[in-house]
């Protein structure tokens, strides 16, 4: 699959989403929402827009390893108080470089990528078991189709993704106080394989006087090249009424 391709069906995909599911008002988001629409705003934003922000950094690391001085696609993939962010932030542009999804609908477009390649390379593997009357012109178009869906998502995109999530309660572990335990790995890189998951039992640990119930953490991190890219989870408290940052750099992974 060639990366015009891609693009303009993942653009397609976010404009059907969001006809099917439009993005609420700020004023229908609940409190804890609109305190996650902050934070996760004012983190997207200082990513796109600062002098010093993420994407500056990313962009010189394209140029010294491709050459690449081209505006990217950027992919911001999101929860609903995200999305209400990003909407605050961004000019409503068919044509701006970032498109923005849910991150499980990203998720969903790359898996629906990849069954599609499987399908192409499986059409090239019976055409070469039953040729039939099939030329080698013919074989040779499969095969060039099939080869063409061997892609890696990252090459077409910078992806960022900044979300919410309830850590996940986890096997029971003996207690530790190793500090490399703050570089676990933090899942797939972007979370399409599953997001980066984090231990209850490591934020019980930390700090064993917040209710479990209360803990929240904050998924960041941006892919721009295929095994280029970095996540991290900081750990937050959501009491009833504000979120509290509890431990910046949780866990933090590189690709």
């Amino acid at each position: 699959m060639d990366k015009s391709t891609w693009i303009a069906e993942l653009r397609t995909l976010a404009a059907e989403a969001r006809q099917r599911n439009p993005i609420p008002d700020r004023s229908a988001l609940s409190a804890e929402d609109d305190q996650q629409r902050q934070v996760i705003g004012s983190e997207f934003y200082h990513w796109g827009w600062n002098d010093d922000g993420g994407l500056n950094r990313i962009q010189g690391q394209r140029e010294i390893i491709g050459g690449a001085t081209d505006i990217p696609t950027i992919v911001f993939s999101t929860n609903w108080p995200g999305l209400v962010a990003a909407r605050e932030l961004l000019p409503e542009d068919p044509a701006s470089p970032v498109i923005c999804l849910l991150q499980s609908e990203f998720a969903e477009f790359n898996q629906r990528m990849l069954d599609q390649a499987a399908r192409e390379l499986d059409r090239w593997d019976a055409a070469l078991e039953n040729p039939g009357e099939m030329s080698l012109d013919d074989l040779a178009l499969i095969g060039f189709e099939a080869g063409d869906t061997r892609f890696d998502y990252a090459e077409f995109c910078v992806h960022v993704w900044s979300h919410f999530v309830h850590p996940l309660a986890a096997d029971p572990q003996p207690d530790s106080d190793d500090e490399d335990d703050e570089d676990d790995d933090g899942g797939a890189p972007g979370g399409i394989e599953g997001w980066p998951s984090t231990d209850l039992g490591s934020a019980q640990h930390a700090f064993p006087e917040v209710n479990p119930e209360q803990f929240r953490v904050h998924v960041v991190g941006n892919l721009w090249g295929p095994q280029a890219g970095s996540s991290q989870q900081h750990l937050w408290r959501w009491d009833g009424r504000k979120l509290e940052l509890l431990l910046e750099g949780f866990t933090t992974s590189v690709y």
